[in-house]
């Protein structure tokens, strides 16, 4: 495929395609002495900033990453696999904060590279600003270079605005340029009005982009709107979904790593944890259509990370409900609860430790390469065939089958009671979170209706959820020296943790009722069908 066909499947505006082009070769011509990068990159540059709203028309409010994905996907003729990593990166970095040590295609590139790659971008995204007017008016007269600046000496009638908003993108070229950028105006000579014309000149002078003495622009005629599709289509292969769930789900794991380090907010652990877990269930799923050695060998590497990530978020949820439970005794009670909170903290800080070591291995640092190219690179060992259609309807439907077999194991018939056994009832949850996940994988082949399917196996598994965390508030104090006959507080802070287990068992029938019941099956099928 060449990037024409690209733009012409995908319906992007060539006029500002073009424009942003020709914006950031006149920077990058200009420009040379400065950022001294090799003509070869040139190229790269002009794809990057064709292809930059490759994405719009799919997913208006993710472009950069949806048009990411789909340059990493297509095979170009113009382009090498590395090439076309570079320039999915254009595409990704050229809106929103660039943070290329989240960036999976970044990841998988070479020193040299990268450095390329960042400055490429940098000139894509002031060259985006200069038309942010979407006008295509703004031009670069020229770039003059002094020892601390560079000056854009800009002409056209949206100049000042398309100036100001290159500045405001420039946040990227101030990491990796030594100066700082700013734009002036080039005067514009004042084109004659109509009545300056010949009679026989006055009834087809085009009026469209006369810029006034006053300053006023005339409006353009609105541009015609594109239809946004918001939905894939389920006849995309298994390994171009998977590849983009799992550059998703990668990036939101390395977007944590700086707050986890921190350790300012409870909440990065546990969107880490939530990360890992999402990337194992594809990995999972994908195993028939991807290398099996290295599916299996990274999903050991994300499980030491979920694993350490686990504990670490496991203290914190305890220590978050021990406050909540210690602020609502009186006063000359509280003081019996501190060796349990003083307990916790030691633990949970030395499970933080762990989850950095762990964060600062070689081994892990080498996963993340590795597994950059695993998602970016060319689908070697794949099976590029099966569609997305042909198995997400039978997997969706076998894991809820997997779930509803717990049914006779917990003895819930007929809501006739629940089997208490702590393991039996984990093991349901998990079983449910193998269906929540799946679904969320195809959740953009399915359509919006699963949204609702999800909230109610969302309510039966979170209700398993503090089951299982009472379970092990339990197991975690039993294993404690704690004297628990000189602290009645604590003894009462577990009694009505088991009281709350069992209001959470007696409601449990029927939130499984709900799950199983005809209403919910035909909600799934429905989805299902629409494959």
């Amino acid at each position: 495929m060449t990037v024409e066909t690209l733009l012409e499947t995908y319906g992007v505006d060539r006029d500002h395609a073009r424009h942003v082009a020709d914006l950031a070769l006149a920077l990058f011509d200009q420009l040379q002495d400065m950022h001294g990068m090799p003509p070869a990159a040139r190229r790269l540059l002009e794809m990057g900033a064709l292809l930059h709203n490759v994405g719009l028309n799919k997913d208006p409010a993710q472009h950069h990453t949806v048009g990411r994905d789909i340059v990493l996907q297509t095979t170009m003729e113009e382009l090498t696999d590395h090439e076309r990593a570079i320039v999915a990166c254009l595409v990704a970095f050229h809106r929103k904060k660039v943070r290329p040590e989240q960036e999976p295609a970044y990841l998988g590139l070479k020193k040299k590279d990268r450095e390329t790659t960042l400055r490429l971008a940098a000139l894509l995204r002031v060259a985006d600003g200069l038309d942010s007017s979407q006008s295509q008016t703004t031009r670069v007269e020229r770039c003059n270079v002094t020892d601390t600046h560079v000056q854009l000496h800009l002409i056209g009638r949206n100049a000042d605005a398309d100036g100001a908003r290159a500045v405001k993108k420039a946040d990227l070229w101030h990491r990796v340029f030594p100066k700082q950028i700013t734009y002036f105006l080039t005067p514009i000579v004042v084109p004659p009005t109509v009545d300056d014309l010949p009679m026989a000149a006055q009834n087809g002078y085009q009026t469209e982009h006369l810029m006034v003495e006053t300053g006023e622009v005339v409006p353009e005629s609105p541009q015609s709107e594109q239809p946004v599709q918001s939905e894939y289509d389920s006849a995309e292969t298994v390994a171009e979904a998977s590849r983009r769930m799992l550059r998703r789900q990668f990036k939101k794991l390395q977007s944590q790593e700086k707050d986890v380090r921190a350790d300012k907010d409870a909440e990065a652990v546990h969107q880490m944890r939530v990360a890992t877990r999402r990337l194992r269930a594809v990995l999972t799923i994908i195993a028939e259509v991807a290398p099996p050695n290295q599916v299996r060998l990274f999903r050991k590497a994300i499980q030491r990370v979920a694993r350490a990530s686990s504990t670490v978020r496991d203290g914190d949820v305890f220590l978050e409900h021990i406050a909540d439970y210690t602020a609502s005794l009186p006063e000359e009670q509280r003081a019996e609860m501190q060796p349990l909170v003083n307990v916790l903290y030691r633990d949970r800080a030395a499970a933080h430790v762990d989850l950095l070591k762990q964060l600062e291995t070689r081994r892990y640092t080498d996963f993340k390469r590795d597994f950059a190219l695993f998602m970016t690179d060319e689908q070697k060992g794949w099976n590029t065939t099966l569609r997305v259609r042909d198995i997400a309807g039978s997997l969706i439907w076998q894991r809820y089958e997997d779930l509803r077999a717990y049914e006779t194991r917990l003895d819930l018939r007929n809501g006739n009671g629940v089997h208490e056994h702590d393991d039996e009832l984990h093991q349901t949850r998990i079983a449910g979170k193998r269906l929540r996940y799946v679904l969320e994988m195809f959740a953009d082949y399915l359509g919006p209706d699963t949204d609702q399917v999800l909230a109610t196996l969302k309510r039966f598994q979170d209700h398993l959820g503090t089951v299982q965390d009472i379970a092990t508030t339990k197991a975690y104090i039993e294993q404690l020296a704690i004297d628990r006959e000189a602290h009645p507080a604590l003894n009462a802070y577990i009694a009505s943790r088991e009281e709350e287990r069992r209001h959470l068992l007696a409601e449990l029938p029927h939130l499984w009722a709900e799950l199983t019941g005809e209403g919910y099956r035909r909600q799934l099928m429905e989805l299902i069908v629409r494959l």
